[in-house]
């Protein structure tokens, strides 16, 4: 039982954050849900539950490699996913899996052919699609994962290269090597494993990234016994979650409202953990509850640097940005920047989960970054949880806070429970538990970027791109633009 429960921490009685149509698609039915901490946790999960299955695996992802060491911790650690598929396809009658074909200037570290090569060296079962997004400089996003649909996994984990790790995040981790033995920095993320009906709706929404009917829109008979990882236990059962979606082709935007009008009901404190921090619109309503005299703390957390150039150059400025807009607007002092570390700056942690809370009452995790592509543009999916006036929600929702924090700050998450009970301030907690481990949270401030990372830039318009633009708009503008090109031409050599 949590420490932080809902009375010992809060005593607010308000209008719950959730409306369908609006911030939301769908309130659905949770038969079971727990929260797990990095993606060895999350590969341990879904290893246990896709061999369980008998009638479908289904996974769609903004990657998928067949490389992917399936757990160096096994007794086969050079398994790789595709082999692992074809070992247990001789008990599951369908697997699909849907990947997001990336345009060739991020095909680098990709499997080339990758189409060709599922075909050729998977099992007849095992059915792989690489399909394009529609719109320019846009992905799909999402990361599901769904078996005999009877148990579900959402959050910000790809069955991908460069994702597994432990909750140690050892920089000096030998084993988190990528297939060809290439070493990668440690990586934070999350992950929901989930039944319930609520699978349906899943379902339904990734099977529009196809032409194809991949997914199923209808739970199948109950052929099978229920499937549930055996290492992790349901910490919460028989409740109501929230879908909400980013689709630009149905002009929906509902996670970006969703961040807004959870940030706008904030009393207490938010907790961030986010990849990017880019979204101006975002923290101009953060930058407001800073302002405000008896408004929440803010706490937010990412990586201190990024792997890529590009990626260093445009978030890392934007972090500055931000940093800038809301420290200004800090007038009481409730807002504090960190990042995880773990005595090994050079390996830095690279936060990649997409994670808020808000008072201990409401809670969203899913595949949405907080910048411009993820909230307008890319396909994305997120869960929320609204604990308004439901005790058992609020407890799970501090209790992930709990975790998160004790890990970041290589505690023990009922000391860190403890605290936070004591001081009832997340700020002041963090502050006196933190330093006290190798493994621990640090301040962000402002980063000096060099000046040749600085002028990259000049890409920010696509990189993290406001407006979707269909890729036919584009072609067609393009072709209009080289036809007055060759009319000018001919022009100007009087030949028209």
């Amino acid at each position: 039982m949590s420490l932080v429960t809902p009375k010992a921490y809060s005593n607010l009685v308000k209008k719950g954050i959730l409306e369908t149509g609006k911030n939301c698609w769908r309130i659905c039915n949770i038969e079971q849900l727990s929260l797990l901490l990095d993606s060895q946790n999350y590969y341990q999960a879904f290893l246990e539950c896709s061999q369980k299955a008998g009638q479908s695996l289904h996974i769609a992802g903004w990657e998928i490699d067949a490389r992917m060491l399936v757990d160096p911790l096994n007794k086969n650690p050079n398994l790789s996913f595709r082999h692992y598929l074809n070992q247990i396809s001789d008990k599951v009658v369908d697997i699909h899996l849907l990947s997001w074909k990336a345009p060739f200037y991020l095909r680098f570290g990709r499997e080339r052919f990758a189409g060709l090569k599922w075909k050729l060296n998977s099992s007849s079962k095992v059915k792989f699609t690489h399909n394009r997004y529609p719109y320019c400089f846009g992905s799909y996003h999402e990361k599901v994962a769904i078996i005999d649909q009877k148990c579900a996994f959402l959050g910000g984990i790809d069955l991908a290269k460069m994702r597994w790790d432990t909750t140690c995040h050892d920089g000096n981790d030998d084993r988190r090597r990528d297939w060809n033995g290439k070493r990668y920095n440690p990586i934070h993320d999350l992950q929901f494993v989930l039944t319930g009906s609520i699978i349906n709706d899943i379902a339904e929404f990734i099977q529009k990234r196809s032409d194809k009917n991949l997914f199923f829109t209808q739970q199948s008979p109950s052929l099978t016994a229920p499937v549930w990882p055996d290492s992790f236990s349901p910490e919460i059962h028989k409740i109501k979650g929230a879908i909400s979606r980013t689709d630009a082709e149905e002009g929906i935007f509902e996670i970006e409202d969703l961040y807004v009008d959870a940030i706008r009901s904030a009393e207490l404190f938010i907790l961030i953990e986010n990849q990017y921090f880019s979204h101006h619109g975002i923290i101009k309503e953060l930058a407001l509850q800073l302002k405000r005299d008896n408004g929440p703390e803010i706490v937010i957390i990412l990586p201190v640097n990024y792997r890529g150039k590009f990626e260093r150059s445009i978030y890392l400025t934007q972090r500055n940005r931000a940093i800038k807009v809301l420290k200004e607007a800090d007038r009481y002092g409730r807002l504090k920047f960190y990042y995880p570390e773990n005595a090994s700056p050079k390996n830095f942690i690279v936060v990649h989960s997409k994670y808020m809370v808000v008072d201990n009452s409401f809670m969203t995790l899913g595949s949405a970054n907080l910048n411009y592509r993820s909230m307008r543009v890319d396909r994305e999916i997120n869960l929320g949880l609204d604990g308004q006036n439901k005790e058992k929600i609020q407890r799970f929702i501090a209790d992930s806070v709990s975790r998160i924090m004790a890990d970041h700050l290589g505690i023990n998450e009922k000391e860190f429970a403890y605290v936070f009970m004591k001081n009832k301030s997340l700020i002041q907690t963090i502050e006196t538990l933190r330093n006290r481990n190798t493994k621990t949270l640090n301040e962000i401030h402002y980063t000096h970027i060099p000046l040749p990372i600085w002028l990259l830039n000049f890409l920010y318009p696509i990189v993290d791109i406001k407006l979707a633009v269909p890729k036919k708009n584009l072609y067609l503008f393009l072709i209009g633009l080289l036809f007055l090109i060759l009319i000018a031409a001919k022009v100007i050599n009087g030949t028209y």
